[in-house]
């Protein structure tokens, strides 16, 4: 796999203790204006690959565009709480919090016709190898699953690429840039790599790049929460009611089951690690693999990550 050269893009910020509430109104209303923020909790009606529309009421709904597309992630009847600001005639999101697991078939069902797996890695985040290591140990020791050799489907992935160009995405070469969004892969090629492997089920696993907001030492994403300095600069932050906020780069892992049709049947998102850490008071870059060798914190975040597929229960993450 590539090896992406990332730049520690760390900012730190000194506000004030106070700051502005988010304004939260009901959406709808006719005083609604521009520039203003809207927070509303509701359930999804429909998701399309560039709008939300969420229940706010008895045969009313509010409709609104979004700059991700969200169908493997948010389904019909899920709840979730939308931030948006109403932009010309339409609603534009800015943040969606929003259930983190979700089966879209369910796992009682699927899972147990599981005998044989593939994962089909990818990362923009540097080297996560040891990371797809421990995914493919765990499904192997827990589930007792064949799990066959990734570098078969990454090589069908890359001949699936050159055949069809159109379809890739590259690293922006701005190093002060964050790197691109990885693509989703696509069912045709999963299709080919069940075919292929002879595999029941194809895993897509993504190591994505994030930049993620740091509060009085504390970054919190996609359901991780990581503590950054040592407790005395934590305590000194408290004490001088100037705590250190900024953003601090982090990586996020998305988890999709595909069938050997290509359908979606789960998906999984969760925070793992930042790629920063604060020593002797300045930040050095960390990579995957020194979170991957802390053997106490892997092992609870795969718990985590695989908890529904190894309890009885079909256990759901609440929405963060």
């Amino acid at each position: 796999m590539t090896k992406v050269k990332l730049t520690l893009r760390f900012s730190v910020l000194l506000f004030s203790a106070s700051a502005l509430a988010l304004t939260s109104l009901s959406p709808g209303r006719a005083d609604e204006k521009a520039g203003k923020t809207y927070k509303l909790k509701a359930r999804a009606m429909a998701v399309d690959a560039v709008s939300l529309a969420l229940q706010v009421g008895k045969g009313r709904s509010v409709v609104v565009h979004t700059a991700e597309d969200y169908r493997d992630r948010v389904i019909v009847g899920a709840q979730v709480t939308a931030w948006y600001h109403p932009q010309g005639e339409i609603n534009k999101l800015d943040r969606l919090e929003y259930p983190l697991e979700v089966s879209f078939v369910p796992l009682q069902e699927c899972l147990p016709r599981i005998k044989k797996v593939i994962l089909l890695p990818s990362s923009n985040a540097g080297d996560a190898e040891p990371l797809f290591d421990a995914i493919e140990q765990l499904l192997a020791a827990r589930l007792n699953w064949v799990v066959s050799h990734r570098m078969l489907a990454e090589e069908m992935r890359r001949r699936h690429e050159k055949a069809s160009p159109a379809r890739r995405f590259y690293p922006s070469s701005r190093r002060e840039m964050s790197p691109a969004p990885l693509p989703r892969a696509d069912a045709g090629l999963i299709q080919k790599i069940a075919s292929e492997t002879r595999v029941d089920a194809v895993l897509e696993t993504q190591v994505e790049y994030v930049m993620v907001k740091l509060d009085s030492y504390t970054a919190a994403w996609d359901g991780a929460r990581e503590t950054l300095g040592s407790t005395r600069e934590r305590a000194a932050a408290m004490l001088t009611l100037r705590p250190v906020r900024g953003q601090v780069p982090a990586t996020t892992v998305i988890l999709r089951l595909h069938d050997p049709q290509g359908r979606l049947l789960w998906s999984r998102r969760r925070g793992f690690s930042t790629l920063a850490q604060r020593v002797g008071g300045r930040f050095r870059e960390r990579p995957i693999s020194e979170a991957v060798a802390n053997s106490a914190f892997l092992s609870a975040w795969l718990n985590d990550v695989f908890g529904s597929w190894l309890l009885p229960s079909d256990n759901r993450t609440p929405a963060r």
